[in-house]
């Protein structure tokens, strides 16, 4: 219901401030300067699989509500969909990886260039989080805002342990791991929560059955 889902709202507002605040707590304004930057990038890159999960989200919501007899074309969908965010995932980890010293040499200059390094750590949890909109967007359509509510104060609660215990000993590139390591963490839990839903966990090698239906025309049909 609202609650839920209001309350989701929340933590996950804590959980992109909280490592700002223990950073700047510890090892100050450099410092966040620095994690700063690349955290931005991270989030903005996050987009591209929230707006896929905007769109998608509308049919994941009606094919659960139909009961039973549309859980094997909820399942295809759902694997179609994982296809899309593995392949367009591996893509820009891999050109962010090779690129990070350069995009923040563009951004912000040389006064910035460690930036890369907690870019290059981010990206990872950027490829991760492309699986943790499919999930989360997923729970939400199908009815489990309690259960993802649960999932995100268990990483919150995670995040902010491992932060400051961390933080004090490899300040941003602390921050930065821990940022890859919540995601990890929600995308175990949510995915096991979407198994026992519709009963799918998304094969890896898949993606290049889905690929010739993109250039077929015919995904998502």
């Amino acid at each position: 219901g609202a609650l839920p889902a209001g309350a989701l709202f929340l933590v996950f507002n804590i959980y992109n401030r909280i490592d700002i605040l223990i950073l700047e707590h510890f090892k100050g304004s450099a410092a966040v300067g620095i994690y700063g930057l690349a955290y931005k990038i991270h989030d903005t890159l996050v987009l591209g699989a929230a707006f896929l999960m905007n769109a998608m989200f509308p049919l994941f919501s009606q094919k659960f509500s139909q009961g039973l007899r549309e859980r094997k074309s909820l399942r295809e969908y759902y694997q179609q969909t994982f296809d899309i965010l593995l392949v367009s995932g591996t893509l820009l980890l891999i050109a962010i990886f090779l690129a990070a010293p350069l995009i923040v040499h563009l951004l912000a200059g040389n006064e910035f260039k460690e930036s890369a390094v907690a870019l290059r750590i981010l990206i990872f949890a950027t490829f991760v989080a492309f699986f943790n909109h499919l999930t989360g967007y997923s729970l939400i359509a199908f009815g489990k805002q309690k259960m993802s509510l649960m999932i995100a104060l268990l990483a919150l609660v995670f995040n902010v342990l491992a932060n400051w215990i961390f933080i004090p000993l490899y300040s941003f590139k602390a921050a930065a791991v821990i940022t890859f390591a919540t995601e990890g963490l929600v995308l175990i839990f949510s995915t096991i929560v979407v198994a026992r839903a519709i009963g799918i966990i998304p094969k890896v090698s898949n993606f290049t059955r889905t690929l010739k239906l993109i250039f077929r025309g015919e995904i998502f049909r």
